[in-house]
């Protein structure tokens, strides 16, 4: 775990897109109201000092549902990420985000992180990248040792990569990496790649979930 590191979890539902999805209950809901207890904590976490990177992300996806309670939380957010020097970021599965969180993230944030899979990689590399549209500073993530064929999808993503953009691959959590099929070849294919990296599973934040107002340093003890 990096302690420098800040995650907040939004449990704004889901479109339980991910081919990898292992929810065992597809019961989200666009019920969330923005409180004073989540304004006060997440000042005490930004101005600590202690955190360099936040995040916003987890438990769903940050930007499947918008309402107006959603949108005044994100703008706490940046304003104050700003205003404490944090290197902010939204992480997103989603292909279409609704139209009033697109505008309000492209005029004050310039940071994504898209989640991207065997069917539906290309087609968000030419959404997110387009002239003018969302954000120069993209990272897109693959997760490895689902697909059979990874090593001949990440070479065809890697040959398609949009300028500027990074591509990291993150293993399957309980997976043993080396046990990933093409692994070595897989390394050898990056290791020269300034713009692809392999992040190997393991909590590296510190979790904020909304749900319950409380911090967690791992993952899986989040109660969604």
């Amino acid at each position: 775990m990096n302690k420098n590191n800040l995650s907040i979890i939004t449990n704004f539902g889901c479109p339980y897109s991910c081919g990898f999805c292992i929810s065992s209950s597809q019961n989200s809901k666009n019920d969330y109201r923005f409180k004073l207890q989540d304004a006060r904590d997440i000042m005490n976490l930004l101005k600590s000092g202690v955190y360099t990177r936040l995040s916003i992300s987890g438990g769903g996806d940050p930007l499947f549902i918008h309402n107006k309670d959603i949108s005044l939380l994100y703008k706490f957010i940046i304003k104050n990420s700003k205003k404490y020097n944090i290197h902010l970021s939204f992480h997103t599965n989603f292909k279409e985000p609704h139209f009033n969180i697109r505008n309000l993230l492209n005029r004050y944030l310039t940071n994504f992180v898209i989640s991207i899979h065997r069917e539906d990689w290309s087609r968000k590399f030419n959404k997110w990248s387009e002239d003018g549209y969302y954000s120069k500073n993209l990272r897109f993530t693959y997760v490895i040792g689902y697909n059979q064929d990874d090593l001949k999808i990440i070479k065809e993503m890697l040959h398609h990569l949009p300028k500027d953009a990074k591509l990291t691959l993150k293993q399957l959590d309980g997976s043993v990496l080396e046990d990933i099929k093409d692994i070595q070849e897989i390394k050898e294919l990056i290791q020269d790649n300034p713009k692809c990296i392999i992040l190997e599973s393991g909590d590296y934040n510190t979790y904020y979930n909304l749900k319950d107002n409380k911090i967690y340093n791992k993952f899986k003890d989040i109660k969604f």
